[in-house]
Formats: C-alpha cells, sequence, structure tokens
C-alpha cells in the first residue's frame, strides 16, 4: 500500500477540513474560486498563493505579494508594484515539507 498524503487545515474558517491524496496530484490554495481551497474574501491570501505538489510534497510559492510561509520561514512573495510575470523565477522559492508543517 502506497503512503497517502493529507494536508489538513490547522487555524482559520476552514479549520479541520483535510484534503488527501494517495497518488501524485496536486492542491492550489488562494482566493479564486479555482483553488482547491478557497478564502475569496481574506485580504492576506493572493488569488493563487500557492502550490502542493503531492509527489513527494514540495511548496512553490507563486510570486505573490504576500509570500508564502513554511518550514518557519518565508517564501517567495514580489515586490510591491512588480506583476507576477514580472517577478523573476528565482523568488518562486521551493521547499521540503515534512510530516507536521
Amino acid at each position: 500500500m502506497g503512503t497517502q498524503i493529507q494536508l489538513i487545515v490547522a487555524a482559520g474558517p476552514l479549520k479541520g477540513q483535510a484534503f488527501s491524496f494517495a497518488e501524485h496530484d496536486t492542491f492550489i490554495f488562494g482566493r479564486m474560486a479555482d483553488c482547491h481551497c478557497c478564502l475569496p474574501d481574506d485580504g492576506q491570501v493572493s488569488r493563487h498563493h500557492f502550490i502542493v505538489e503531492a509527489n513527494p510534497p514540495d511548496a512553490r510559492d507563486f510570486g505573490c505579494l504576500n509570500g508564502t510561509w513554511a518550514n518557519v520561514k518565508k517564501s517567495g512573495s514580489r515586490a510591491k508594484g512588480e506583476t507576477p510575470v514580472e517577478a523573476p523565477g528565482v523568488r518562486h522559492v521551493q521547499c521540503a515539507l515534512v510530516s507536521g508543517e
């Protein structure tokens, strides 16, 4: 039997909601309706804030203004006034996640 990856919302209005992955898949978090986990009215969340790839679980920031916190450090974010397209690829940081993060 393969490993199953489970993302559980730890705080906020969606606290307790769980997302499970038994095979390679992606998960998008943000404000837009096309996100798997959507907080449409939260100004601290970008339209497409981050993606998690479940194989192994990597996180990559989309170049949002807010950045993404993982492993107790901020990843990504772009300069004020800079569009996601203008943000250099170096800001689209990847970080490995382990159980409990």
